[in-house]
């Protein structure tokens, strides 16, 4: 009996390795194209809070931010009648304003007035984009400067803001500004006129 020759592994054909080749290449790319679109997908989803099923997901937190601002404007002296001296009247006006993305609610609001309580406020709400406006009217005895600080408080948020009423009372007439009625303020009232 013969046997059969022996056998011998050719392998595949060249056309054959090359068929193969291109199919492997062609599974790879399909592969990394479809991971890099998949991959953007996801990344575009959960950039966008309107696809963003989990309301708790928020990419900015929720918070009340106070800011104080201020001035002095109408300014006028007069004469004080219980000391008989100047004193300069103007009027302070404030605003507090919530610049957060939450309404502010029981916005305390005091002014103090070189250290010591002028007067305080509870504004019950203030919401996102607006502002609670006051003023008041304040006398500086003449050559004295006051200090005024308002600050505003809530839940999280608080702010001040601090300016100066300073009244320098011009004692000359040739100074700039100087009228009748502060010559009327600088000496006790006669019957002259100016």
């Amino acid at each position: 009996m013969t046997q059969p020759p022996p056998m011998t592994h050719k392998g595949f054909s060249k056309t054959a390795k090359i068929v193969i080749a291109i199919i492997v290449v062609t599974c790879v790319a399909v592969a990394s194209t479809s991971a890099v679109l998949l991959s953007r997908h996801l990344q575009t989803q959960n950039n966008n809070p309107q696809n963003n099923n989990n309301p708790n997901d928020n990419t900015t937190p929720l918070r009340v931010v106070l800011k104080v601002d201020g001035g002095v404007t109408n300014g006028y002296w007069t004469r004080d009648v219980a000391t008989d001296l100047p004193d300069y009247e103007s009027t302070v006006s404030y605003s507090v304003s919530d610049v957060g993305n939450l309404d502010a609610s029981s916005v305390s609001i005091t002014i103090s007035i070189d250290g010591k309580p002028y007067s305080s406020n509870i504004i019950p709400s203030i919401t996102t984009s607006t502002s609670y406006s006051s003023s008041f009217s304040y006398s500086t005895p003449h050559d004295q400067t006051d200090s005024v600080l308002i600050r505003a408080n809530c839940q999280d948020s608080s702010d001040s803001y601090t300016l100066s009423i300073g009244s320098t009372f011009p004692s000359s007439p040739y100074a700039s500004g100087f009228s009748p009625t502060i010559a009327e303020c600088l000496l006790p009232l006669t019957n002259k006129t100016w």
